[in-house]
């Protein structure tokens, strides 16, 4: 049985294209959102001024539960991707594992070898 031994430049260079791909689907998540939603609210807009009644059907309740629904799951899956929020990312883990040892053993001293 082989095993291949990736080198630092590779193993950061699948970390980086793993990240643009979470990137493009965090922007095909959205894009699907404005697709999708834009003529939802437009025919609520029409309907709203032209049929009396609409204000009580339960179309309008329903755009709402769904918007809000996929505009909760557009919001993690922003916090999850997206670089700003700062949290939940792999340097974030890394941090906080050291903050964590540093803690604990305070003789540790990001020493990388702990064992």
């Amino acid at each position: 049985m082989k095993t291949t031994s990736l080198t630092h430049e590779e193993l950061r260079e699948a970390a980086i294209r793993r990240r643009v791909h979470q990137l493009a689907e965090f922007y095909r998540h959205c894009a699907v959102f404005f697709v999708f939603m834009v003529p939802v609210w437009i025919a609520n807009a029409l309907l709203f001024y032209h049929w009396p009644g609409f204000a009580k059907s339960p179309w309008l309740v329903l755009s709402f539960m769904m918007t809000a629904g996929w505009a909760i799951g557009l919001v993690c899956n922003a916090v999850v991707t997206l670089p700003f929020w700062r949290i939940l990312t792999p340097e974030w883990e890394e941090r906080k594992v050291q903050e964590i040892l540093d803690a604990q053993y305070p003789n540790h001293a990001n020493s990388g070898a702990a064992k």
